[in-house]
């Protein structure tokens, strides 16, 4: 897949996932290919522009949680042991 492909499959994506304006995804995403070049387009893409918009969110909008469950509050649960 090349990087234009890449491009919009991931402002599609996680601008209706998010509910986020388009453009707003693709102002961070230039933002972050400035910044990180074609390291941007690897396997974790999606993961790292989603990281960096919930942390724009978190700094920017008063009435915005990333975390709006609480989970980040609990213990985490460990299993198979």
């Amino acid at each position: 897949m090349d990087k234009s492909a890449v491009r919009e499959m991931v402002v599609q994506k996680v601008s209706k996932e998010l509910y986020l304006d388009e453009q707003f995804v693709i102002d961070v995403m230039n933002a972050m290919e400035a910044e990180l070049g074609d390291e941007l387009y690897g396997q974790d893409t999606i993961a790292e522009v989603v990281a960096r918009i919930l942390d724009i969110m978190d700094d920017t909008d008063e009435n915005w949680e990333s975390d709006k469950s609480d989970l980040a509050e609990r213990g985490v649960k460990k299993v198979n042991h």
